[in-house]
């Protein structure tokens, strides 16, 4: 399970309860008038709760997310972000997150193209095309072989 550091623990704990206004927005499940206007999740009330979202996210999507990254640039010879946009997510930076992990990794690499998103939810921004390096493309043979 992921461990909160303990500075950022005492934080959270030495916070007071405060009593709900209901003229006042509940900032411990929705965002602020304009905040999360991008189709993020709502804060989670409680720190067990933020732990148990971020254990399931890392564990079941995160991980589904890189492997499909690696399979994308493998069956295709590249990735772009928008062969995943209309895959619903619980955490919309989930995409990038898991492409820094996979060029970290030295799985992949960019080709230096930049590619206009056309999902809805990229507003036309580019952002840059991966292909597998040889540990990768080492990787998902080891994969296919141990199927």
């Amino acid at each position: 399970m992921f461990e909160i550091p303990e500075k950022a623990r005492r934080a959270l704990e030495a916070q007071p309860e405060q009593e709900a206004d209901p003229a006042e927005p509940d900032t411990q499940t929705s965002y602020g008038a304009g905040a999360g206007t991008r189709g993020g999740p709502l804060p989670p009330s409680t720190l067990e709760e933020a732990q148990d979202r971020f254990g399931t996210w890392r564990e079941e999507e995160y991980g589904w997310v890189k492997n499909r990254i690696l399979e994308l640039a493998l069956t295709h010879g590249e990735f772009h972000a928008d062969q995943l946009a209309e895959q619903p997510f619980a955490q919309r930076n989930v995409i990038g997150a898991a492409v820094n992990a996979l060029v970290c990794a030295g799985l992949l690499v960019s080709t230096g193209e930049h590619r206009k998103g056309t999902s809805p939810a990229a507003h036309g921004r580019k952002s840059y095309v991966y292909c597998l390096t040889g540990a990768g493309r080492h990787q998902m043979e080891q994969r296919k072989e141990d199927a």
